[in-house]
C-alpha cells in the first residue's frame, strides 16, 4: 500500500510546538544562572523547565517524524489484542513522581497551593506505578479481525464492522498521536455485553461532539503511530479481499 507522503504534511510541528520547546530549552538553559544564589528555586525551575522541554521535544520530534510517513508497509497482528504500553506508563509516573516531588520539597517560597499540587503529584505518580506493577494499569485493548475492528475497556468491547467505516484521518488529542473515524451507522456498532450497548451509544455521542468523529482512538500510548493505524484500518475498510490475511495472526 502507497500514499503520497504530502497526504500528512498537516501533522508536522506547528508555530505553537517549536516555540514551547524553544521557550523551555531557553529557560532551562539560563535557570543556572538566573538563581545561582538560591539552590531549592533553581531545582525547582531547572526541574520545571527541563521536563517540559523534554515533553515539548518529543511531541515535535514524533510530530516530524509521523508527517513523513508514507504507508509503503503495514504490519498488522491479526486477531490478538493489542495493549498499552506498561513501560510507556511506568516511565510517565515516574516521570511525574520526580516532579511532583521537587515542587513539594524544593518549592519553598512558592505559595503553599503549589507544593500541595505537588504533593498530589507525587502521590498520583506513585498510585500509578503501583497499579502498573499489580497490573491494573494500562487498561484496555485494540484488535484488527477478519470481519471488524475491536476497541475493548473495563466495561465492554465495541466491534466495528470494516464495511461501517466511511472515514478514518490521522491527529492529535491533547499533544497525543491519534486517530479519528467517523462511521456510517453508530446504531450498528456490536457491544459485548450487549446490556451496555447504551454506555457505549452515550460515548459515541459524547466523542462526536468534542472531536467531531464518532471515534477518536490515543494511538501513542500503544506505542502505535496515528498515521500507521489510520492507514492500516483504511486498508481493511477499502480492500475487502485482504481482510483475509488477518485470519493468519501475521501479516507483512
Amino acid at each position: 500500500m502507497k500514499n503520497n507522503k504530502k497526504r500528512y504534511d498537516w501533522l508536522r510541528p506547528t508555530i505553537r510546538d517549536w516555540a514551547a520547546f524553544a521557550i523551555f530549552v531557553i529557560f532551562s538553559a539560563v535557570t543556572p544562572l538566573v538563581f545561582s544564589n538560591n539552590s531549592d528555586l533553581g531545582i525547582y525551575c531547572l526541574v520545571f523547565f527541563g521536563f517540559g522541554s523534554t515533553v515539548a521535544g518529543l511531541t515535535v520530534f514524533r510530530k516530524i517524524r509521523e508527517s513523513k510517513f508514507d504507508g509503503s508497509s503495514v504490519d498488522v497482528i491479526g486477531g490478538v489484542a493489542i495493549r498499552p504500553s506498561r513501560l510507556r506508563l511506568m516511565v510517565y509516573a515516574f516521570g511525574l513522581s520526580i516532579f511532583g516531588a521537587t515542587m513539594a520539597v524544593f518549592g519553598t517560597g512558592m505559595p503553599i497551593f503549589l507544593r500541595l499540587i505537588g504533593g498530589g503529584l507525587l502521590a498520583l505518580g506513585i498510585t500509578m506505578v503501583i497499579l502498573g506493577l499489580l497490573k491494573k494499569l494500562p487498561a484496555g485493548f485494540i484488535r484488527f479481525d477478519v470481519d471488524r475492528f475491536v476497541l475493548g475497556n473495563r466495561r465492554y468491547t465495541i466491534g466495528i464492522e470494516w464495511d461501517n467505516m466511511a472515514r478514518i484521518e490521522p491527529g492529535n488529542i491533547h499533544d497525543n498521536s491519534a486517530v479519528f473515524v467517523w462511521l456510517k451507522s453508530p446504531q450498528a456498532i456490536q457491544v459485548e455485553p450487549s446490556k451496555s450497548i447504551t454506555s457505549a451509544l452515550k460515548s459515541i455521542s459524547w466523542t462526536e461532539q468534542w472531536y467531531g468523529a464518532h471515534l477518536a482512538l490515543i494511538t501513542e500510548i500503544y506505542g502505535l503511530p496515528g498515521p500507521m493505524v489510520a492507514a492500516a484500518l483504511t486498508r481493511y475498510k477499502s480492500h475487502p479481499e485482504a481482510r483475509e490475511e488477518l485470519r493468519n495472526k501475521y501479516i507483512t
